[in-house]
């Protein structure tokens, strides 16, 4: 099977998922979406297949969130749309254990898809963010829910409110990943967390019942809903901000 952003490598029972977009931080456009969502219905028709692992090419970013370039060539209608939306809950769904490999920029939507899956590695430069938060912003692909899960309420409203950039180290400290390596050795150790595994479907089918709630489940979907429209409103309220400012300046007709 063939894929324009995204190289597929199976290697005894380990199916690695490359986000292949070095010139782009290895931001998750609609494209490379569309690659990742078919790569893991692949890797999950596959009896072969045990552990499924997703990483960035290039050495500096697993994925640096949503592509931006793209957004703004895109319709309003589009560029509202938050477009890792459905793939993280996939991760989630997927029979198999699904495993992130991070290895330097983790943010936005690269965060989202990380949180999707069961376990997160990552080496000692790695970094991971909330962005939106900056902005006034809700993530769009689940982070409400998913982060207060892993790390618990107190870091998830920090990273969530305050969008502010965290190292590798403290990430290992709160909870966000489980395992730290340097940046030469992550292969091997996602080569060797596969190594020997039996169908561990069952024990992932297992734990998501007591892991999930019907609210966390709602309030993934209401934020899907929300991001549109709050997006929107932010823009409007910028936008009626700064013709505010110019209004009320002195000199206010040199900028018409």
């Amino acid at each position: 099977m063939e894929f324009r952003n995204i190289l597929y490598k199976r290697t005894n029972s380990l199916a690695l998922i490359t986000i292949n977009r070095v010139e782009k931080h290895n931001a998750i456009s609609l494209d490379t979406l569309d690659d990742l969502n078919k790569s893991v219905d692949y890797a999950a028709s596959d009896d072969a297949v045990k552990v499924i692992a997703i990483t960035g090419a290039g050495g500096k970013s697993f994925a640096a969130g949503s592509d931006l370039n793209e957004v703004k060539d895109r319709d309003l209608k589009k560029a509202l749309e938050p477009i890792v939306q459905g793939f993280a809950e996939k991760l989630e769904r997927t029979p198999k254990p699904t495993l992130a490999a991070i290895d330097g920029i983790c943010m936005g939507g690269g965060l989202e898809v990380a949180l999707g899956c069961d376990l997160r590695i990552a080496t000692t430069r790695s970094k991971f963010a909330t962005p939106e938060g900056k902005l006034g912003l809700i993530p769009g692909g689940g982070a409400t829910a998913r982060l207060p899960r892993t790390v618990g309420k107190g870091w998830a409203m920090e990273m969530l409110l305050m969008g502010e950039t965290i190292n590798a180290e403290k990430a290992l400290q709160i909870g966000l990943i489980t395992r730290l390596v340097e940046p030469n050795k992550l292969l091997d150790e996602i080569s060797e967390l596969s190594r020997g595994k039996k169908e561990l479907g069952t024990t992932k089918k297992g734990i998501g019942p007591a892991y999930e709630d019907k609210v966390g489940r709602r309030a993934i979907r209401l934020c899907d809903l929300k991001y549109p429209k709050l997006l929107k409103q932010k823009i409007n309220n910028l936008h009626d901000f700064h013709k505010a400012k110019i209004n009320s300046h002195p000199d206010s007709s040199k900028f018409i």
